[in-house]
């Protein structure tokens, strides 16, 4: 059984073999990203807050430390008023402009990398990279804005909530994430299908129902508390190592980089895949299909 096949029909076996097919392209991934944002975000917050500040507010068994966060939250409003609003405002436009295109691009090439998997083919990270940089990056430009400005809109009304109740608002914001998450189809319908943006927001809000959308948030919910507690005890093991520890450190994030990219990836091209209707042309090697998307 391919694994089209079992995303329709046996979802988390699918999920869990796509996920095991994509550990070794996104081992390469996984470290240029890591490297890429961590030596970027070093050299920009460096020249904000200082290169000790940095260091501190990388250091994950420090984001349970009340002092330390207290002081990272006064050297960033420092540095914050210092800078200027204005200044500040055209950066933080800048930058949202440049993050969604960047996550954009960033998405569709995972999902392009994902189906050159599901098919088969090994035409390499070179060649995914390349096929990367074609239309659909805006279209989910676009999808990306929708979500996040339904976002934006739901976070308004559920702070309305929480000035009238703390268990309105929590109830809220996790009412607001399995919302979004009806959305989370349209990825893989853009790139796998390639369907305009509407037409994925409508095949992914028909296909992703309220019920799925809960199921999925659960699943997510208990993945995050269970990286935080794993990423928690080996940071706290490895901070009595010395510079050893910090090296171990960087590569036990990349490892988990690596396991949250390929099941991140794995998920959304198997919510296009378990509801989108597909025909099979065998062959000997590969496994063709054709992609009916017509409603």
């Amino acid at each position: 059984m391919n694994v089209i096949e079992l995303f329709k029909n046996d979802l988390w076996n699918g999920i869990g073999k796509h996920a095991k097919n994509l550990f070794k392209p996104m081992t390469i991934v996984a470290g240029i990203a890591f490297l890429a944002s961590t030596g970027f975000m070093f050299l920009v917050l460096s020249k904000i807050i200082g290169t000790d500040a940095v260091q501190q507010f990388t250091d994950p068994t420090s984001m349970f430390d009340m002092e330390s966060s207290m002081e990272r939250s006064q050297a960033i409003a420092d540095a914050m008023q210092s800078f200027g609003m204005t200044s500040l405002f055209a950066l933080f436009l800048v930058g949202m402009i440049v993050g969604l295109i960047i996550m954009s691009w960033l998405m569709n090439f995972l999902l392009v990398l994902s189906q050159s998997v599901i098919d088969n083919n090994e035409m390499g990270l070179a060649q995914s990279f390349k096929q990367s940089f074609n239309k659909n990056v805006f279209k989910l430009v676009g999808l990306h804005l929708i979500i996040f400005i339904a976002y934006i809109l739901l976070v308004v009304v559920v702070s309305l909530l929480g000035a009238a109740s703390f268990i309105l608002a929590f109830l809220g914001i996790c009412a607001v994430m399995v919302f979004l998450l009806r959305f989370s189809a349209g990825f893989g319908a853009i790139v796998h299908g390639d369907m305009g943006v509407t037409e994925s927001i409508s095949f992914s809000f028909t296909n992703i129902t309220f019920v799925r959308a809960l199921k999925m948030f659960l699943v997510i919910f208990v993945f995050s508390i269970v990286y935080v507690l794993v990423l928690l005890l080996f940071s706290s093991i490895f901070k009595f190592m010395g510079s050893v520890g910090s090296v171990l450190m960087m590569v036990f994030q990349v490892a988990l980089s690596i396991i949250t990219y390929s099941f991140m990836t794995a998920g959304l091209s198997a919510a296009f895949y378990r509801y989108v209707e597909v025909e099979y042309e065998e062959s000997n090697e590969v496994v063709n299909h054709i992609i009916d998307t017509d409603e």
